[in-house]
């Protein structure tokens, strides 16, 4: 993995919650003086709100929705993901 593909599974992993105490400090430290850091949060949260999305649309379409409209939204997470390993 590369420097920002590293930095890119802090920043999503800062965005869900998973860090403990002390590694959420050490970084919101590092946002502090880093914009390439401050770029992965932003990426991060913008994929998190397609995941959300995502299951979202499959659980309506579990209920009877268009199918359509969880496949698109599977796309735009697929196009995230792609966009964040890039």
């Amino acid at each position: 993995m590369s420097d920002l593909e590293d930095l890119d599974w802090l920043a999503f992993r800062y965005v869900v919650g998973e860090l403990d105490a002390a590694e959420t400090q050490a970084f919101e430290s590092q946002l502090e003086d880093d914009q390439h850091a401050r770029e992965a949060v932003a990426r991060a949260h913008s994929l998190a709100r397609c995941i959300v999305a995502a299951e979202s649309d499959r659980r309506a379409n579990l209920r009877g929705s268009a199918a359509a409209r969880g496949w698109s939204r599977w796309h735009e997470v697929a196009a995230a993901a792609v966009s964040l390993a890039a």
